[in-house]
């Protein structure tokens, strides 16, 4: 087994050894530009604002971006496990406004409003599965 390797290691050409790595430092780079980007928002916004952190603001920044967050998490299982699923957005905004005509149009109390919007958001991803595996 390990001879098989030793072979295919061999076997590439510095060309190929060069892309990869040119690859992985794009990658990398990638990376830190992105986290690069997010501290120097924080630092301007730091500077513009004397307020930006106090725990008030901090905490409707973290509300603000919660939802955003949890569809990001879904989605990132979805692209690992080799899917792509581009109607997490309308699916999420379908389940928000079946709630609030559950809570609304048919008078349900808040609790069994949201239950009914998640039990319609399960059957709706439920759905949307059975045609991707079917279909």
């Amino acid at each position: 087994m390990t001879l098989v390797k030793e072979t295919a290691q061999a076997g590439k050409t510095a060309g190929d050894k060069k892309s990869e790595l040119s690859t992985r430092i794009r990658a990398s780079f990638q990376q830190l530009l992105a986290f690069a980007s997010l501290l120097a928002l924080v630092l301007f916004f730091s500077v513009a604002s004397a307020n930006f952190y106090q725990a008030a603001n901090l905490s409707n920044i973290l509300l603000s971006t919660v939802v955003t967050g949890l569809l990001a998490l879904g989605t990132t299982f979805v692209i690992i496990t080799g899917g792509i699923d581009l109607s997490i957005g309308t699916g999420m905004t379908l389940c928000s406004v079946m709630t609030a005509v559950f809570m609304t149009q048919l008078g349900l109390p808040m609790i069994l409003g949201v239950l009914c919007g998640v039990v319609f958001g399960a059957l709706m991803g439920g759905v949307n599965g059975l045609f991707v595996a079917v279909l």
